[in-house]
């Protein structure tokens, strides 16, 4: 084979190489823009479920209450399950706090890395291990967070199902 051939070959092979690590970071990419909206979206609904939840709540042993229905130390029971889904709307707020100081971090690692003009051509900087360990936390983090949010609903959906039990046995009749 003459040196001509050769070099075309390795041109090609060199382009096929660059088009592929190409097709990957751009699906790298899309598939972390995915990731985020995804989280995105479920700490949206553990808000929603759980500020929903409370509002009906409310509206219901106001109902009740302003109706003659149920007594004050019995709506006063009821209210003590809005507890539940408040700490699931704090949970979920702390979790989308968390989740932008969790991208930040992200791109406080991009920026902790030097520059360089030879291979590898970017290395780690003296911040870059710090920035990950960050990352990894509040990733963590932010997780627990969200699951929190929906175990709290869970929880309070549970306790209100029981006061409600506890009511209608009061009142003589069964759930």
């Amino acid at each position: 084979m003459n040196s001509e051939h050769q070099k075309w070959i390795f041109d090609v092979s060199r382009s096929d190489a660059i088009r592929s690590h190409d097709r990957n970071a751009d699906f790298m990419l899309r598939a972390n823009e995915w990731a985020v909206r995804n989280g995105e979206q479920a700490l949206k609904a553990g808000l929603y479920i759980n500020g929903g939840a409370a509002v009906v709540l409310l509206g219901f042993i106001g109902a009740m209450a302003s109706q003659d229905i149920i007594s004050p130390a019995d709506a006063a029971k009821m209210a003590g399950v809005l507890t539940w889904f408040a700490g699931g709307v704090a949970a979920a707020a702390i979790a989308s706090g968390l989740a932008y100081f969790t991208n930040s971090a992200v791109a406080g690692i991009a920026a902790s890395r030097t520059h360089h003009w030879d291979y590898p051509y970017l290395r780690d900087g003296p911040e870059t291990p710090y920035r990950e360990r960050a990352f990894k936390w509040l990733g963590i983090l932010t997780v627990l967070m969200a699951f929190a949010a929906f175990a709290a609903f869970a929880v309070g959906m549970w306790e209100a199902r029981n006061a409600l039990k506890l009511l209608a046995e009061a009142a003589g009749r069964s759930l």
